[in-house]
């Protein structure tokens, strides 16, 4: 039997920092939160480097196609756009 996953907590999601890579947390029933990497700037600039950021993903697949979609809303993710708050 597949391990269950526990859904993301607030704190998780507050706590996710940025590392080298994307990587993703998932709740279990398809909803995934995506942390990307903090970009460094060009050598030599007084530009500050863009800080990683937290974007929502829904795996969706149809019951009757069985395709797989996926619905994104690129804004960061704060724990009230959490489920089940």
């Amino acid at each position: 039997m597949p391990e269950r996953i526990q859904p993301l907590a607030p704190s998780t999601i507050i706590n996710a920092r940025s590392k080298e890579a994307v990587y993703v947390l998932r709740d279990g029933y398809g909803l995934l939160l995506v942390v990307q990497p903090i970009i460094p700037c060009k050598p030599g600039s007084d530009d500050k480097p863009l800080q990683g950021s937290k974007l929502w993903r829904f795996d969706y697949r149809s019951p009757d196609t069985g395709k797989r979609n996926t619905l994104s809303r690129p804004s960061s993710a704060t724990p009230a756009h959490a489920p089940g708050n």
